[in-house]
C-alpha cells in the first residue's frame, strides 16, 4: 500500500509531512475494503515517515475495529525512500504470516509492483501502478527470501478514488 495524499504544504522536510484531508479520508475506505477481501494482515509493516505512520495507523485502525483484530504495527527504516532492492529486504524479513501488508512511498512500490506481478498486470494503467492509497493484493510464493521477477499473482489493485 501506497501511503495516502500528503499536505505538501505543512512541513518543509519531506519526511515530516502528513495526510492530507483526502488521506486520512482513504486510508480507512482502503482497509475496510481489504476487510471485504478477507485479507485481515496479521502484521503491517511500514516507513516511519509521518504520512506513511499515519496511513498504517489509520488502517490498523479500522481493523481493531473488528472482532478478529490481530494486526501487529511495525516501523522499518529500511522502507523510507527504498529502492526496489531494499525492498526485496524487508519483504524477506517478514516473519512467516498469512496475511501481510507494507505501507510505504514511490517509487520503490511500483518497482516492487511491477516486478513481482510481472505478467499478472493485464487491464491496469502502468504508467500510474500505485497512486496516494493504492493497494496492491498479490498472491505471493512460499519463500519469500528469493522473490524473482512475476513471482506473484496479482489478485486485486484497489484504488481508493475507485470505491466510493
Amino acid at each position: 500500500m501506497r501511503h495516502g495524499k500528503s499536505d505538501w504544504d505543512s512541513a518543509p522536510v519531506d519526511f515530516d509531512r502528513p495526510l492530507a484531508e483526502r488521506g486520512r479520508r482513504d486510508a480507512p475506505r482502503i482497509a475496510r475494503a481489504l476487510l471485504d477481501l478477507k485479507l485481515q494482515p496479521d502484521v503491517i509493516i511500514s516507513s516511519p515517515a509521518k504520512r506513511a505512520r499515519q496511513t498504517a495507523k489509520a488502517v490498523q485502525r479500522v481493523f481493531r475495529d473488528c472482532e478478529s483484530s490481530r494486526s501487529k504495527l511495525v516501523f522499518d527504516d529500511r522502507i523510507y525512500a527504498a529502492d526496489l532492492n531494499a525492498l526485496l529486504d524487508v519483504l524477506a524479513d517478514i516473519p512467516s504470516v498469512p496475511v501481510a501488508l507494507l505501507v510505504g512511498h514511490n517509487p520503490g512500490l511500483e518497482s516492487l509492483l511491477y516486478m513481482l506481478a510481472h505478467g499478472h498486470m493485464v487491464g491496469l494503467n502502468v504508467d500510474k501502478l500505485m497512486p496516494t492509497a493504492a493497494t496492491a493484493c498479490l498472491e505471493m510464493p512460499d519463500d519469500w527470501t528469493a522473490l524473482s521477477r512475476g513471482s506473484a499473482k496479482l489478485m486485486a489493485h484497489l484504488l481508493a478514488k475507485e470505491l466510493g
